[in-house]
């Protein structure tokens, strides 16, 4: 609709931009993560799942507590991560009711969301296991380890990708 939204890293706010003469409004919201499905806007606010459908941030619905990052979509599923620390898991909630399954327990690991699997690291002694688990949170995998500490994730069909230092890593699913 001639409008894009913006999180800055390390700026809460949510920017609005209008396409057409660059124009910003800042929209008020603490958000810790925002992703687009749709005309629909998902984003995490205060430990909470939001919806503002056909990005009208006016009267967002909320959709289920206890989101802190938007891992992506699904089908008819946002994946999300919650929790701090050891207790980090993920879930799957419905954009149609905001019923919220718990998918899988992964302690203070990164995740990330590949079409089939959520893929995330586990930290045990001084490696770093590259896993996945399938949407539902069945048939854990490892795949292989690093040997040091991951800073980003990523997934898709075939391969996870992990960068460690200044070296990006593929790992075959």
């Amino acid at each position: 609709g001639g409008r894009m939204f913006a999180q800055i890293a390390l700026d809460p706010e949510i920017d609005e931009l209008q396409l057409s003469d660059g124009s910003k409004t800042v929209l008020n919201h603490d958000t810790t993560s925002l992703a687009r499905d749709g005309n629909d806007i998902y984003f995490a606010e205060s430990e909470k799942l939001f919806r503002a459908a056909n990005a009208d941030f006016s009267a967002p619905t909320m959709l289920a507590a206890a989101s802190h990052e938007i891992l992506g979509f699904s089908g008819d599923w946002v994946y999300t991560v919650a929790g701090t620390g050891a207790d980090r898991t993920v879930h799957r909630v419905s954009k149609a009711d905001g019923s919220d399954q718990m998918v899988f327990k992964i302690g203070a690991g990164l995740a990330a969301l590949a079409k089939d699997a959520v893929a995330f690291t586990l930290h045990e002694g001084s490696r770093f296991f590259v896993c996945t688990v399938d949407l539902q949170g069945h048939t854990p995998t490892i795949l292989g380890y690093l040997a040091g500490s991951p800073s980003l994730l990523a997934a898709d069909e075939h391969y996870v990708y992990a960068t460690v230092a200044f070296n990006l890593l593929r790992v075959k699913r």
